[in-house]
């Protein structure tokens, strides 16, 4: 029987490290840098699913539920992990930054993504957005 999935917007398909053999529909989250694993806990943030598993590389594609595009060289204003939300910060040099979301602080109106990939202060980071 075909899975029904809820519809988002536009898809978008995106290739990173499991950190585990996952099952093709399995719901998964962002668990390090580039990487995506299961998510089996209640408060996990759902990315999206398994289209492809991994390969003898540890490698396949996700088909993202909530994200839209790819925000590459990023760069931070604080340590940043992959998984945390993302925010716009103060621009410098008329160049964009970027520091992490703190829910029950920030607004949620400021929340624009999440972590793909981490960085330390002042180098490059992945961030998705819907």
């Amino acid at each position: 029987m075909p899975v029904t999935r809820p519809y988002y917007g536009r898809r978008f398909n995106l290739g990173g490290t499991f950190a585990a053999d996952l099952d093709p529909n399995a719901q998964v989250k962002i668990s390090a840098d580039e990487t995506f694993a299961q998510a089996a806990a209640a408060n996990d943030h759902v990315v999206g699913h398994v289209l492809t598993k991994r390969d003898g590389n540890n490698k396949g594609v996700v088909e993202l539920i909530r994200y839209e595009e790819l925000l590459e060289d990023c760069v931070v204003t604080e340590n940043v992990v992959a998984g945390e939300f993302a925010k716009r910060a103060a621009d410098s040099g008329g160049e964009p930054r970027f520091a992490k979301f703190v829910p029950g602080t920030d607004a949620e109106e400021r929340k624009l993504g999440i972590y793909f990939k981490g960085a330390t202060t002042g180098n490059k980071a992945k961030i998705l957005i819907p």
